[in-house]
């Protein structure tokens, strides 16, 4: 069996959870870890520990659905309100309702499943208890904690034509401690898509201008590290239901102490009850021709016609400029497209017009910082560095807000405008200042990609379709910053993809 070394960047849902397992291999300090390890994956979230997992079992893996996979299911109650709202979408004659959006259809009215588990009580499962603490005891398989990786060595070899990784240095959280640990095999950097370009970038690994400014060694100049930033921006606008005489409300568990002590009550005794719901476990996934109205052939012909260096920075690199070409023909094909999702509306059963725009046009940046190259990056989503992002989030407001203004279903709400206040956006122009000015539009959802991709070097690429990184050798990439375009989909489901699809591929080229 491989022997393996996680590191896990203060993972302390992990840590928390361990004092009822005693045999869990959890390591503290330098004097705790070996010297020497066959892998060593840096990260210990979503993909990082699936990839750990799986390069440290002996093969004979039991398939039980509590150990070594992650739980999905859906809650076993639905408020009224939340019914109301399906009523209102189901109405509209261009929404269809899947019935499974997890075979290719998604997009439409679906439900989705949550990362909870009804064997234990609907409570959250996640990486750090199906890959780590469920598959312990497992001697070979060592968590490090309160430590970072702050560099990926190279071997002083000049025979190499690509670059050997062979150690990682490694820094104490709370202390000046630093020390090393060598990989037979190799180093997976798992470190998410803000956080591993970093490490590639203060390793050597990056745009030449970048390290130059930071004082580090160029060793190989890959252009793509920390560029092609992508997120789910969103909106959320408010609308009150004066009319709804439901109980309980979505609300009511937050704002009744008496009822939410006797849903608990229920919820010990059953494991079911509104204690289970997650209140936006269904949602509206929308093509642009279903949401932007009037104004969809003209953006067609605008995004057809945009050069992209009319919105990148004056020194971007021809590579960047040519991937972002590609990238702009499967997005041009996707926007015109009837069954690709670009706006994403979850259904709480709550007047929250939430608006996510799945598919965005501008591209952001992670950069080290030239001042502190180990302190607090530069970062830069860059949102709406491309106008037609600016048009999308007006259409999707423009459109929640006609759905609960006007959708039958909710007559008897008696739907009136909270924020904006009724009256307060009459136009393109007042959606634009209320977004943008009143700080309503938010960069992240949590879902950051492609500061890694995995695309042709030539293109602005990180990484090639063996996840190894361009001009090295005994180094890879596991996470969500290898993707080129960012799905039109919440990402977990993909990052526990990429660490599965990620183990396979290297336990192939070790066999």
């Amino acid at each position: 069996m491989a022997h393996t070394l996680i590191t896990a960047f203060g993972f302390l849902t992990v840590v928390q959870a361990l004092p009822s397992w005693s045999n869990a291999e959890v390591k503290r300090g330098a004097a705790d870890v070996a010297k020497e390890y066959d892998y060593i994956v840096v990260g210990a979230g979503t993909a990082g520990t699936t990839v750990a997992d799986r390069l440290s079992e002996d093969g004979k893996r039991k398939q039980h659905p509590a150990v070594g996979y992650v739980v999905g299911a859906y809650p076993d109650y639905r408020y009224a309100t939340q019914k109301t709202h399906w009523k209102a979408w189901i109405e509209k004659q261009n929404v269809p309702v899947q019935k499974e959006h997890a075979d290719g259809h998604a997009y439409g009215l679906f439900w989705i499943p949550t990362s909870m588990d009804p064997a234990r009580g609907y409570n959250r499962t996640f990486a750090g208890l199906s890959h780590y603490i469920k598959v312990q005891p497992r001697k070979n398989y060592h968590l490090l904690t309160l430590h970072r990786v702050t560099k990926v060595n190279f071997s002083d070899s000049e025979k190499d034509e690509r670059k050997h990784a062979v150690s990682v240095e490694v820094r104490n959280r709370y202390s000046s401690t630093v020390f090393t640990v060598k990989a037979r095999r190799e180093i997976i950097i798992s470190a998410s898509a803000t956080r591993t370009p970093l490490l590639l970038q203060y390793s050597g690994i990056g745009p030449r201008n970048v390290l130059d400014a930071a004082k580090v060694k160029t060793l190989i100049d890959l252009p793509g590290v920390g560029w092609n930033l992508q997120d789910h921006s969103f909106a959320l606008s408010l609308y009150n239901q004066t009319g709804d005489t439901s109980f309980p409300k979505p609300t009511t568990i937050g704002s009744n102490a008496t009822y939410k002590e006797e849903v608990y009550s229920l919820f010990k005794k059953t494991n079911g009850g509104p204690y289970t719901a997650w209140v936006t476990s269904s949602g509206a996934f929308l093509p642009p021709s279903t949401f932007v109205g009037e104004s969809f052939d003209a953006m067609v012909e605008e995004i057809t016609n945009q050069r992209p260096e009319d919105f990148f920075p004056n020194d971007t690199p021809k590579e960047l400029i040519a991937g972002y070409k590609k990238q702009k023909e499967v997005l041009l094909a996707s926007f015109k497209s009837k069954t690709n999702a670009w706006f994403e509306h979850p259904i709480s059963g709550k007047g929250w017009g939430m608006c996510i725009l799945l598919k965005p046009f501008s591209r952001g940046y992670v950069k080290i910082n030239p001042v502190d190259p180990l302190g607090d990056p530069i970062f830069d989503y860059r949102l709406w560095s491309n106008p037609i992002d600016k048009k999308m989030h007006v259409r999707m407001q423009t459109y929640i807000r006609k759905h609960f203004l006007g959708s039958q279903a909710f007559k008897d709400l008696d739907i009136v405008e909270q924020d904006p206040v009724s009256g307060a956006v009459t136009d393109d122009a007042g959606w634009e200042d209320w977004l943008l000015n009143q700080n309503k539009l938010m960069a992240s959802n949590g879902h950051s990609v492609g500061t890694a991709a995995m695309m042709p070097r030539e293109l602005g690429g990180v990484v090639d379709n063996q996840l190894r990184v361009y001009g090295t050798r005994g180094l890879s990439i596991a996470d969500t910053s290898i993707i080129p375009l960012i799905p039109g989909t919440h990402t977990q489901t993909t990052a526990y993809a990429i660490g599965e699809k990620a183990a396979d591929l290297i336990k192939a080229r070790h066999s």
